[in-house]
């Protein structure tokens, strides 16, 4: 069964946001078409418009990221006002390949009125990537934007370089070679410990660390911050020694309050050949 995310809260403030990021460390059944203009080192935006287009400015990569642009006017329904203000929300979720899913608010509290914004969202690995989208109040309303049920679908292409997979289901996969660069995957749900807040913000990092074979040691976030208040898996980019033969990785989950735990295979690490 697919999850479905809670709505964000009504009010929202981004007038601090990034900022405790700043401090740690750091469809229908075919796919929607996608521009032929755009270029392709540009970020892509998805855009759900008022009159019920859909498009992609350019096609997505796992691992990379895309813009939401999403138009209010698709859900009008769920409109309780309290106190003056708007109290009300809509939030786009996300998954790829029927996974782990995402959300994240696409309309803000600005100037007394809910306006939309763009959302920045990370886009997992797989081959397709579904969206979408919840309006909800407080008086309890709540209205759905999602192809009827069957969700809006993109294509996901795979990046160019090789990637080393650690899934939710504690597997790992891929590969890596000497002399070239390499992603690394993380799953956030093998590392859950440590998810400590501060002021509202999510105040917790998990880094990868690589000891390759000669010697040498790298390490790498597997985290970033999207949107106002949420911490999302990012594809670490560790280069490999040409001289090296293999590599080990562990990871390391740290938050804010001195919370501290390993993903580390029981203390042998995760060692793969190069």
């Amino acid at each position: 069964m697919r999850f479905d995310p809670f709505s964000c809260s009504f009010w929202l403030c981004a007038a601090t946001a990034g900022l405790v990021a700043a401090a740690l460390m750091a469809g229908c059944d075919g796919q929607i078409p996608v521009g032929e203009t755009v270029a392709a080192a540009s970020v892509p935006t998805l855009s759900f418009n008022a009159d019920w287009t859909v498009t992609a400015s350019a096609p997505l990569q796992g691992g990379g990221s895309a813009v939401l642009h999403y138009a209010p006017e698709r859900l009008p329904q769920c409109r309780t006002v309290y106190h003056g203000g708007p109290a009300w929300g809509i939030t786009a979720n996300w998954a790829a390949d029927g996974g782990f899913a995402r959300s994240t608010a696409v309309v803000q509290f600005i100037g007394g009125a809910n306006v939309p914004v763009d959302a920045p969202i990370s886009i997992p690995f797989g081959k397709d990537l579904a969206l979408w989208f919840h309006n909800t109040d407080v008086g309890g309303c709540s209205t759905w934007d999602s192809n009827y049920g069957r969700d809006f679908h993109f294509a996901i292409q795979a990046p160019p370089e090789p990637v080393l997979h650690f899934r939710g289901n504690f597997t790992q996969d891929g590969s890596a070679h000497a002399g070239a660069d390499f992603l690394v995957d993380y799953d956030l749900i093998r590392a859950s410990q440590c998810r400590g807040q501060s002021n509202g913000y999510q105040a917790w990092e998990i880094t990868a660390h690589a000891r390759f074979s000669d010697g040498t040691t790298q390490d790498r976030a597997v985290t970033r911050v999207v949107g106002m208040n949420s911490r999302d898996a990012a594809p670490a980019r560790f280069s490999a020694p040409g001289a090296a033969k293999s590599v080990e990785l562990w990871f390391e989950n740290t938050d804010v309050y001195g919370c501290h735990a390993w993903d580390s295979n029981y203390g042998s690490n995760y060692r793969f050949s190069l």
